[in-house]
């Protein structure tokens, strides 16, 4: 296990190590500065004594230079024991005395050489007598460093010593003990401790320190009043609760009694439900059978009624062409055929056969529709195309009949509808509504508007309206609109086929479906709903034989 050392965090600790920072950091920049200007003395009053010296040998030795006197000047200069060593030389290098002490191989010395003239005679100077050489040594500079340094430490540890004794007691008396005061303080208020107010009369930082654990231990004393009334309202809560709960369990149980008995009452009626279930779906089905018959029965009775006019007419030419006839064989064989008889019969006869023509034509065309109501969807072309090539077409057929009439064809499609279906139905479809539109939404009335409109529905499907501002469509009509064989103009050249011919096609070819709306006064709309890609008849035709 590696231990890591840590400084404390105490407060103190980082106080007095500021302290000993501050006081040993400048102190020691003041030492070093005032080694600095002693040593700078010292040197200069070395220097000062080496050029003395130098000029006292110069001004001794130039006026005698025996060697027994210039022996007593350097053992007179050796008293100074600053002095390391003096050499007088001849100019010609030879050792005229010498004198050296020993000292410290590691002190340096300041050295100076100097030639000596000779005294000048007769005012003429004399050449150089001798060369002498000068060593100091600095030892005495570092004696009064090391000196200085000694009163420097001395001097820095009294005053750390003093100062950190004075702010030591001061930071006692000023903060110590009241920090120690703060933190029972907070204990006691940790540990829930509240009742005793938190006075301090002072204003400095540990007052208003104090001033905020009282503001503190008084919001804690509210704060905890507050949540020990919320705790007995609680109680009270829970045991209303509890009460109630014990209410609820009775009630519960005898919910589950009430429960069980309405439950078995449930049971039985449910048994009678489904016994009137069943009569009501054997009435139903038999509702249906007869629906089915009465509509089997007013299509049969729509096909006889519009079967029976060209068939009527037809059977009573054909009548009277064997009345003719028989009349006309007649005549042959008695011999007297006149041409005016012949002329009157062939007259008769053109007529006969022009009605005749005519119904059946009339009866063929009738059994056409019911056909295409039944089987319209075996024999269309399926291609790709446009909405607005629909309108266009639809529009064409209609020209006509809108420029005779007061009625105005409007339409409208977003550009870019395309479809995969069948258009001839679909061509059909519009064709018819708008047909229908002007046949029957304008009774009574000389102008008017019929409006087509188209809009794709997301992106698999298109709405198609056929509006117009007509008379409308009793409601009680509505319902009825698509039914084969009804008309609202029953025996005035309507078949009731249109809108029968149409639901079917839109239904069984187009895949889609057709709902109608209207207003009595306003004008009725259709709205066809068709997928922009049709089922597949095939498909169709085998799901649905």
């Amino acid at each position: 296990m590696r231990w890591k050392l840590r400084p404390p965090n105490s407060l103190r600790f980082t106080m007095v190590l500021a302290l000993v920072l501050g006081l040993v950091g400048p102190s020691w920049f003041s030492l070093r500065h005032e080694k600095a200007e002693v040593q700078a003395a010292l040197y200069a009053d070395l220097l000062v004594e080496r050029d003395r010296y130098g000029d006292i040998l110069e001004r001794t030795i130039g006026d005698d230079q025996s060697k027994a006197y210039i022996d007593g000047v350097l053992a007179l200069l050796m008293l100074d024991t600053k002095i390391r060593s003096v050499t007088v030389t001849h100019p010609d290098g030879r050792l005229i005395a010498t004198m050296s002490r020993e000292i410290a191989p590691d002190i340096p010395v300041l050295s100076a050489t100097r030639n000596v003239p000779g005294t000048p005679k007769q005012g003429q100077p004399q050449g150089d007598v001798a060369i002498f050489s000068l060593e100091l040594s600095t030892e005495i500079i570092y004696q009064r460093l090391d000196e200085a340094e000694k009163r420097f430490y001395t001097r820095t540890a009294w005053t750390l010593a003093a100062t950190l004794g004075l702010l030591s007691l001061v930071f006692y008396i000023g903060l110590v003990r009241p920090v120690d005061r703060l933190v029972r303080q907070s204990r006691d208020i940790a540990k829930n401790r509240l009742s005793q107010e938190i006075v301090w009369n002072r204003n400095d930082e540990i007052g208003r320190v104090g001033q905020s654990l009282e503001d503190t231990r008084q919001a804690l004393a509210a704060l905890i009043g507050s949540m020990e009334q919320v705790n007995r309202e609680l109680t009270a809560e829970n045991q209303k609760r509890r009460a109630a709960e014990a209410s609820v369990a009775a009630y519960a149980n005898e919910l589950e009694h009430r429960v069980e008995a309405r439950t078995r009452e449930l049971s039985a009626a449910n048994d009678q439900l489904a016994k009137a279930m069943e009569t009501l779906q054997l009435t139903l089905s038999e509702l249906v059978e007869s629906e089915k018959m009465a509509s089997l029965g007013r299509l049969v009775a729509g096909v006889a009624h519009e079967l029976n006019t060209p068939l009527g007419n037809a059977l009573t030419v054909a009548t009277s062409f064997q009345d003719g006839a028989d009349e006309l064989a007649v005549h042959i064989r008695q011999g007297a055929v006149r041409r005016s008889t012949l002329e009157e019969f062939l007259s008769n006869a053109m007529a006969g056969s022009n009605l005749l023509v005519s119904s059946i034509q009339r009866a063929a065309g009738l059994v056409q529709s019911f056909k295409q109501l039944a089987a319209n969807q075996q024999s269309e072309q399926r291609r790709t195309f446009t909405v607005n090539e629909i309108f266009d077409d639809v529009t064409h057929q209609v020209s006509e009949a809108l420029r005779v009439s007061s009625l105005q064809l409007i339409t409208t499609s977003a550009p870019g509808i395309e479809l995969d279906s069948y258009p001839d139905p679909l061509k059909h479809v519009i064709g018819c509504l708008v047909k229908n539109a002007m046949t029957h939404a304008f009774a009574g009335r000389t102008e008017g508007c019929i409006y087509l409109s188209a809009r794709a529905v997301g992106e698999h499907a298109v709405d198609i309206e056929c509006n117009d501002t007509g008379v409308g469509i009793p409601a009680e009509n509505l319902t009825r609109v698509f039914d084969p064989f009804f008309t609202s103009r029953l025996g005035q050249g309507s078949s009731g086929l249109g809108l029968a011919i149409v639901h079917s096609l839109v239904t069984h070819v187009l895949g889609g479906r057709i709902t109608a709306t209207s207003t009595l006064g306003s004008g009725s709309r259709f709205t066809v709903h068709v997928p922009l890609k049709a089922p597949d008849l095939t498909t169709r035709h085998r799901r649905n034989p």
